[in-house]
């Protein structure tokens, strides 16, 4: 749900283009479903357009606004705010879908139904910025098998697999460390609190697999473990370029050598 990492982009212009975006496809959403039931396709797509408008502006906003708190946290502790750019993501759109919804149930049917709409609408913006965040880790795999057929001889990466993304080991207590140790340089709040909800519902509940990428998240044990396979992975990466150019070095001496030697033969 964003396609610019955020420390690159306008959020003004971000904001109106998404709330422009979801107008359009909303009045064209209604649009069709006029035209399914035979009734005013102005009419459906004015009211649905305009409806998705008034949901979207201030959902964009509020979810900019806490990306951009998140890198402000991230910045101050010495963090990357790109490795944790897909925490961030659905960390904002939760916390942005949430209010977004507890004002609609407030508006709509009174405030009896803030905390359904918090729920729900928090429950679709994950939904949807998970399903986001799956189209784009399968994307950005696709282009970097094609890069490095490309480009080099290098082994290319397993093929990306859905089940095997989705069924990372991440629900079982023993995998992780101990995150009340955390050093206060690492505190983190939101992930905190829900590592203790998840510890809970673990406790009481049988959480199914598909549930792994969302948790994986917030877990910050396993994001320190997995930046530091990152950084092993970016120095072996390296390395096997530099072996690999050293190679290609050597074989076109020994090929000029060769044909120096045809050539003093001959």
């Amino acid at each position: 749900m964003s396609a610019d990492y955020p420390h690159n982009r306008n959020a003004s212009l971000f904001v109106l283009q998404a709330t422009a975006a979801s107008g359009l496809a909303g009045a064209a959403f209604g649009s069709l479903l006029a035209s399914a039931r035979g009734q005013s396709r102005l009419a459906w797509g004015f009211s649905m357009g305009a409806n998705w408008t008034v949901v979207a502006l201030p959902f964009f906003g509020i979810r900019e606004g806490v990306l951009y708190y998140r890198h402000w946290q991230n910045d101050q502790r010495g963090q990357d705010s790109y490795r944790l750019r897909n925490k961030d993501e659905i960390i904002a759109s939760i916390a942005s879908g949430s209010v977004v919804g507890a004002g609609i149930g407030l508006m709509w049917r009174g405030p009896k139904a803030m905390v359904a709409g918090s729920l729900m609408y928090a429950l679709i913006a994950c939904g949807t910025q998970s399903a986001y965040l799956f189209a784009r880790q399968y994307r950005l795999r696709r282009g970097l098998e094609q890069r490095l057929q490309s480009t080099s001889q290098l082994p290319t990466p397993p093929p990306w697999s859905l089940r095997q993304f989705l069924e990372q080991d991440i629900l079982r207590s023993e995998s992780h460390g101990d995150t009340k140790s955390l050093a206060d340089s690492d505190f983190d709040p939101l992930g905190a609190v829900f590592m203790w909800a998840r510890n809970k519902i673990n406790e009481n509940v049988d959480v199914p697999d598909w549930t792994s990428p969302l948790l994986n998240a917030w877990d910050f044990e396993y994001r320190k473990r997995l930046s530091l396979r990152l950084g092993i992975l970016e120095v072996q990466v390296a390395d096997l370029k530099e072996s690999v150019g050293r190679l290609r070095r050597e074989v076109s001496v020994r090929e000029g050598t060769l044909r120096h030697a045809a050539l003093t033969v001959s």
